[in-house]
């Protein structure tokens, strides 16, 4: 994984907020070699005449992986949001518990 672009990913391996830096990693990476494959199906297949169509999709399968990226990236900020509100409930309920908030 050492060309796997990394995330500041500090959690735990095995929880679910490590594998969801490992999977927007993974998708970068591939977003990442789709722009090469471009650069070089241009220098391999650049003069033959079917080259714009194998472009245009090479174009595409980057744009959906970029779009892909970017909502996961939505998918594990929601989720981190939601883990946010439920441990400030949880701090506000134990202190309640405990008579700090009378």
């Amino acid at each position: 994984m050492s060309e796997v672009q990394q995330t500041m990913n500090t959690a735990p391996p095995g929880t679910k907020e490590y594998e969801m830096h490992r999977t927007i990693d993974r998708i970068a990476a591939a977003h990442d070699e789709a722009m090469r494959a471009i650069h070089r199906a241009n220098e391999a297949f650049g003069n033959d005449a079917e080259f714009p169509v194998l472009l245009a999709r090479l174009q595409e399968a980057g744009a959906s992986l970029r779009e892909a990226k970017n909502q996961a990236i939505r998918i594990k900020s929601r989720v981190d949001a939601n883990a946010e509100e439920s441990a400030q409930r949880d701090v506000v309920a134990a202190a309640g518990d405990l008579g700090v908030m009378e």
